[in-house]
Protein backbone atom coordinates (compact mmCIF):
# COMPACT_ATOMS: atom_id res chain seq x y z
CA UNK A 1 0.00 0.00 0.00
CA UNK A 2 2.97 2.41 -0.03
CA UNK A 3 1.99 3.85 -3.42
CA UNK A 4 -1.54 4.62 -2.26
CA UNK A 5 -0.28 6.29 0.91
CA UNK A 6 2.11 8.41 -1.13
CA UNK A 7 -0.63 9.35 -3.64
CA UNK A 8 -2.93 10.43 -0.82
CA UNK A 9 -0.18 12.19 1.11
CA UNK A 10 -0.67 9.90 4.11
CA UNK A 11 2.01 8.62 6.45
CA UNK A 12 1.75 5.21 8.19
CA UNK A 13 2.56 6.93 11.50
CA UNK A 14 -0.62 9.01 11.15
CA UNK A 15 -2.99 6.10 10.48
CA UNK A 16 -4.94 4.01 12.96
CA UNK A 17 -6.20 0.64 11.69
CA UNK A 18 -9.64 0.06 13.19
CA UNK A 19 -10.80 -3.07 11.33
CA UNK A 20 -9.70 -5.66 8.81
CA UNK A 21 -11.35 -8.56 7.08
CA UNK A 22 -10.30 -12.18 7.45
CA UNK A 23 -11.33 -13.25 3.94
CA UNK A 24 -10.02 -10.33 1.88
CA UNK A 25 -7.32 -7.71 2.03
CA UNK A 26 -9.65 -4.95 3.20
CA UNK A 27 -8.53 -2.64 5.98
CA UNK A 28 -10.32 0.29 7.57
CA UNK A 29 -8.29 3.25 8.78
CA UNK A 30 -8.70 6.55 10.58
CA UNK A 31 -6.19 9.37 10.30
CA UNK A 32 -4.56 10.58 13.51
CA UNK A 33 -3.83 14.26 13.90
CA UNK A 34 -1.71 16.14 16.38
CA UNK A 35 -1.86 14.97 19.97
CA UNK A 36 -3.17 11.55 18.96
CA UNK A 37 -6.65 12.87 18.14
CA UNK A 38 -8.25 11.07 15.21
CA UNK A 39 -10.31 12.59 12.45
CA UNK A 40 -13.90 11.40 12.24
CA UNK A 41 -13.68 9.87 8.76
CA UNK A 42 -13.05 6.17 8.20
CA UNK A 43 -11.24 5.05 5.04
CA UNK A 44 -11.77 1.66 3.42
CA UNK A 45 -8.66 0.47 1.59
CA UNK A 46 -8.20 -2.76 -0.39
CA UNK A 47 -5.79 -3.96 -3.06
CA UNK A 48 -3.86 -0.70 -2.81
CA UNK A 49 -6.91 1.43 -3.60
CA UNK A 50 -9.18 3.71 -1.61
CA UNK A 51 -12.55 1.96 -1.95
CA UNK A 52 -14.79 4.24 0.08
CA UNK A 53 -14.83 6.90 2.76
CA UNK A 54 -17.31 6.97 5.62
CA UNK A 55 -18.17 10.42 6.94
CA UNK A 56 -17.97 9.35 10.58
CA UNK A 57 -17.15 6.28 12.64
CA UNK A 58 -20.89 5.95 13.31
CA UNK A 59 -21.61 5.73 9.57
CA UNK A 60 -18.88 3.11 9.21
CA UNK A 61 -20.23 1.08 12.13
CA UNK A 62 -23.83 1.12 10.86
CA UNK A 63 -22.60 0.08 7.41
CA UNK A 64 -20.67 -2.88 8.86
CA UNK A 65 -23.70 -3.99 10.88
CA UNK A 66 -25.92 -3.82 7.76
CA UNK A 67 -23.34 -5.78 5.77
CA UNK A 68 -23.13 -8.43 8.49
CA UNK A 69 -26.92 -8.77 8.63
CA UNK A 70 -27.05 -9.30 4.84
CA UNK A 71 -24.34 -11.96 5.04
CA UNK A 72 -26.18 -13.79 7.83
CA UNK A 73 -29.41 -13.81 5.81
CA UNK A 74 -27.54 -15.07 2.75
CA UNK A 75 -25.87 -17.84 4.77
CA UNK A 76 -29.22 -18.90 6.25
CA UNK A 77 -30.73 -19.25 2.79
Amino acid sequence: MPELLEDLGWSPENLLPIAATLEDVDIFLMKIGGGGVSESQVYWVAEGELIDTFETFSHFFVSIIDHTKRRIIKMQE
